[in-house]
This record gives C-alpha cells, structure tokens and sequence, in this order.
C-alpha cells in the first residue's frame, strides 16, 4: 500500500515572502490523501486546477471551503494562506501529523477551526482520520473520498471501496485504447470504518461533477476520432453531518483488510497489538506508564510508545513534567523508559526522575518531528 498526504506550506516552512504564490498547477494542500494497492490507485484526488477542493480527499464545508474554489487562476495567494503542519512525529511505526487548514477556508463560511489528524501504521498499512469543524453558524459539513472503481456498504458503517479501472483512468494526452490491452477489472480494494461522530450522520454515495482539464484518449494528433475521448469516471463516498451544525467530527479509519481497525472505549484498537489514544490531555495509561498528551500510539508488542504533544509521564521508578509540550519516541521495554525527546524549544523546562536526558541538540531539518531541539533518555 502507498499512501500520499498533502498539507502545510508547500513551499517550505521557513517561506517569508511570496515568491511562488498558489496558481492552478499549485493547489492549497487540505490535507488530502491519495493511495495505492499493489501498484493500482484506489483512492484519488480528482485534478481540476483547484477549481473546487470538494474534489479533493479531506474535509467539505458547505460547497468545498478553499479560499480558491471557483478561481481557475487564484492570483496572488501567498504561502500565508497555507495549511500549517500543527505536530508531526514520526517514528519506527507511526506517522502522525496534525493539519490545521483554517487560514484557507473561504471567510464566507465562518470558520473557526477546521482541522485534520493523519495517523498513519507503517506496519499494517491501516490510517486513522480524525476531521473537525467549529464555526461561526450552521453550514453543511462533510468529508470526502474518491474511488477509481466502486462502493460497497458492507454494513456496522464499514464500506469496501474499489480502484484500478484502466480505461477510466487515462493519463493527459496518451491513448488508452482496447488495443493497449487495458480493460475496467477492477484492481485493488480499501475498507472504510466509521468509528465515532459527534453528530447524527448520513453516507452517500454518488459520481462528482467536475470537469476534466483534457480530452482522455485523444493525442491531438489530427488522427484521432472524438468517439476515442472518454470522460473518467469516479464514484464519491461523503460522510456528512445529517444537518447544518456549526460544530462537527468524524473519526474514521482506511484498511487493507476487512473488520481491521475498531473503536473499543475510546480507543483505537489496530492489527499487530497497535493502539491509538486521541487522548485530548487526558491522562492515559498504557504499558504500566501514565500520559497526559494530545495523543499516545501504542505497540504492545515491542513495548514502544509514541507520544504527541506530552506534558506529563509516570511509571515505576520514573517521572517526566515540562512547560513546554514535547514529542517523544519510547522504548519502555526496560527498567526505566529510553528514546528521544523533541522539542521546539531549548529549555522546554524539563523535569525528569529516574532517568537522565543528555544534552539538548538542534537539527532544524530532522524528518521526525515539528521540534527542532532534540535529546535522548
């Protein structure tokens, strides 16, 4: 399985000026994902020069919510307007990024927040969806993916979504005929789960309208007939509020397998003994260790842990308070937890029993987390 994740300055995170502003072959990355099986694309964002995000594979407010939907040149939308990268911490299993898209949901639609969390399982290929709303009044709010094939409602909200159909999935500008050898078999599968809303919901099911930016199967090449060109086709999946709410949520998950992923008391529970607590700062505790964090990602099995936005720690023999919220990457498989800490800051006041940090470092370009300043346990 590939996956592909979009959010955040597209142009680099230290941009201060302008110089390559959003335009039509550079869309404001909401936080879509795109993925693959086995070489054959399931889910895909539908390109149409940015004209309506709704296309895309992330949250829908009212018609689509991007500040450049209905704009085929958006003009001068400098790296200001991005989606910021909120968190991010990868580790050995987990990825986890939290996108904050606010700042490009068009003003009409009053929001206050609109946000998405990525947690993707590196070792089961299963993803974790959490979308969030909050606004000024009551808009209709969803979220959106896009198959290249069908969808199955699978009933309990699980739902089986197809992908691969070579002749509706023609690159710009190439000839896809039967002649090629391509046929619509369907080619890979993913399995959706709705695990917790925060309000009454409807799924639907249908074919977007949009508008392709070419002719498919036609080279311009003065020899082709038009009867050659074929407009793709996609089937939607819009999980959606029931009504107009100025406040909303979904938690969903996307797995190779069916049944894979569940929702056991406020947990969720993935193959291969994973564990995702969306914990808010309560405390949770896993492993015979307590965590006061935005979110724990758990491996029972090798005793790690991966911790986003930790305040606080115990366990035997150990305590860890800061000031300043911390990414960690643990391995508590011993006496006492070891691994590395990440930090935005130098002097994050750390606080630590039972085991001794070593010098803070900086590496502004390290991939694993949004905190410069690193150390070890």
């Amino acid at each position: 399985m590939a996956v592909n994740f979009a959010a955040g300055l597209k142009f680099g995170a230290r941009s201060s000026f302008g110089a390559q502003p959003h335009n039509r072959c550079s869309n404001l990355p909401m936080g879509a994902i795109e993925v693959q099986v086995d070489g054959s694309p399931v889910l895909m964002n539908l390109f149409g020069y940015g004209l309506t995000s709704a296309l895309d594979n992330t949250l829908c407010i009212g018609d689509g919510g991007a500040i450049t939907d209905g704009q085929y040149l958006p003009g001068e939308i400098g790296p200001e307007r991005s989606p910021a990268i909120r968190r991010c911490l990868i580790t050995d299993r987990y990825v986890y990024a939290h996108a904050v898209v606010t700042g490009v949901v068009h003003p009409k639609w009053g929001a206050r927040a609109a946000e998405r969390i990525f947690i993707l399982d590196y070792l089961t290929g299963c993803i974790v969806l959490r979308d969030a709303f909050a606004g000024e009044k009551a808009i209709d709010f969803g979220t959106h993916l896009h198959c290249a094939g069908s969808v199955t409602d699978l009933g309990e909200g699980q739902y089986r979504m197809t992908g691969g159909q070579a002749r509706t999935i023609a690159a710009p500008g190439r000839s896809f005929t039967g002649a090629a050898g391509l046929t619509d078999e369907e080619k890979g599968e993913v399995f959706v789960r709705i695990l917790a809303t925060l309000q009454p919901y409807n799924v639907i099911v249908e074919e977007p309208t949009w508008r392709p930016s070419y002719i498919y199967g036609l080279n311009n090449t003065g020899k082709e007939d038009i009867k050659d060109g074929r407009h793709p086709r996609f089937t939607r999946w819009r999980l959606a509020a029931a009504e107009p709410t100025a406040e909303g949520e979904f938690l969903f998950a996307i797995s190779a397998e069916k049944d894979a992923v569940s929702l056991h008391d406020g947990v969720v529970r993935l193959p291969e003994d994973g564990s995702v607590y969306l914990a808010g700062l309560q405390p949770v505790e896993a492993l015979g260790y307590t965590f006061t964090a935005e979110a724990v990602l758990v491996d029972e099995s090798a005793k790690t842990v991966a911790v986003v936005g930790l305040r606080e720690a115990s366990g035997p023999n150990f305590t860890l308070v800061t000031d300043i919220p911390l990414d960690a990457d643990l391995d508590i498989s011993g006496d006492t937890p070891h691994g590395t800490l990440y930090s935005p800051a130098r002097e994050p006041g750390l606080r630590v029993t039972g085991a001794a940090p070593a010098v803070w470092t900086s590496n502004p370009y390290h991939p694993r987390s949004r905190g410069n300043w690193m150390t070890r346990l």
